[in-house]
């Protein structure tokens, strides 16, 4: 991925981030089940035949620079296919009526675990800037970063019943 602007790598990563925000908030919401179905294994399938595509065609490799790791896309597609067995799998069991998941409202969500989330965005923000290479501030941002997406999940997909 590259470009400038509002080409490749710059618009690319907050169309990721939106798109699992929306499969995440649809993943509680029973009418639209289908659509979340789709989403999901179109977003796993996707990631995945692009990793194996790429794998299979060049020498192409991954690059942690700061980890000082290089991986070859056919080793690093190992987990996605794995994931996106176990998504496929899951998929067809609920499909099945084996799995039954918990349903909830279109307007209820967890504002509480949002706002957390919304709070620590500058701190990750901050963080980041404040590091360099892959030093401890950088590592507090992943974290934090982590933190987020577990509070978002968890605000979006799965509110609690007292929302």
């Amino acid at each position: 991925m590259s470009g400038k602007g509002a080409m490749g790598q710059f618009w690319l990563l907050p169309l990721l981030v939106l798109l699992a925000m929306f499969i995440f908030y649809l993943e509680g919401r029973g009418k639209l089940r289908l659509l979340y179905h789709i989403l999901l294994l179109s977003l796993h399938l996707s990631i995945t035949i692009m990793l194996i595509y790429g794998g299979n065609s060049s020498n192409s490799s991954a690059t942690f620079a700061a980890w000082g790791i290089q991986i070859s896309f056919t080793l690093l597609s190992l987990p996605f296919i794995f994931f996106s067995i176990l998504a496929i799998s899951l998929v067809v069991q609920e499909a099945r009526g084996f799995i039954d998941f918990p349903q909830c409202g279109w307007n209820k969500i967890n504002l509480k675990k949002i706002g957390f989330a919304a709070l620590l965005l500058p701190v990750a923000f901050l963080l980041f800037r404040l590091g360099q290479n892959f030093n401890l501030t950088v590592k507090l941002a992943i974290v934090t970063t982590i933190i987020q997406w577990i509070l978002l999940t968890e605000g979006l997909g799965r509110p609690d019943n007292k929302t």
